[in-house]
């Protein structure tokens, strides 16, 4: 089973009907024929709700491990810590957001620790926090001005936007090092990644039009 935290009841009953035989009668003891079952999930990566998916579920002591150990067979629960995606900077932020007991309610379903082990060890990383862009009271037009003239307004999609263009403006203009090249930065090498299309995307492409020239490389 792959992406197990996904798998909802129904599917994990099925799981159980099949696997009954491995475990009762000649199929716990038959050498020559061994069969495993293997199931692979991390619960905090659980999309829920998808297709029923109830992580609960797949905490919870299943009837898969009780029949391999009645069977006198071995049955593993191996944790998956290491992250063989992301650099120890990276892992290190988001442990750091999972010490507090609020943060990890409806993450860390069986209330342990979160930690990540980095696999990358020695690769370059950064993380910046910045203050968050919040709205700012703007001056009403003129009541007897026709609506045709398009006004600028200000909002913190915008300036978000603006500052990320600028951001990047001032790593090419220094020459900033990318670590893991031993280089100075390429527009190439950025990317900006969005939860969602939406009209941050639209307001991110405008302030790397006007700020960044929209440069060859840059994937917004």
């Amino acid at each position: 089973m792959d992406e197990a935290q996904d798998s909802n009841p129904e599917q994990w009953d099925l799981v159980t009907a099949l696997t009954e035989e491995f475990f009762a009668g000649s199929g716990a003891h038959n050498e020559d024929q061994v069969r495993t079952v293997f199931a692979v999930g991390d619960v905090k990566q659980s999309i829920y709700s998808f297709q029923g998916a109830d992580p609960t579920v797949f905490l919870q002591p299943a009837s898969i491990s009780i029949s391999a150990t009645a069977a006198n067979q071995r049955f593993d629960t191996v944790g998956l810590h290491v992250s063989f995606r992301s650099v120890a900077a990276v892992l290190q932020a988001v442990d750091a957001v999972f010490v507090h007991d609020n943060a990890r309610t409806g993450v860390a379903l069986d209330k342990a620790a979160i930690r990540h082990i980095p696999s990358r060890i020695g690769d370059g990383g950064l993380v910046e926090l910045w203050p968050t862009s919040n709205p700012r009271s703007e001056d009403l037009p003129e009541p007897w001005k026709p609506p045709v003239e398009q006004l600028r307004t200000d909002n913190p999609r915008d300036r978000l936007a603006w500052r990320i263009a600028r951001r990047i403006r001032h790593m090419l203009d220094r020459n900033e090092i990318l670590e893991a090249k031993g280089r100075p930065i390429e527009p190439r090498d950025i990317m900006i990644l969005l939860r969602r299309r939406s009209h941050m995307m639209d307001a991110l492409v405008r302030a790397s039009k006007a700020r960044v020239s929209l440069l060859p490389g840059l994937i917004v």
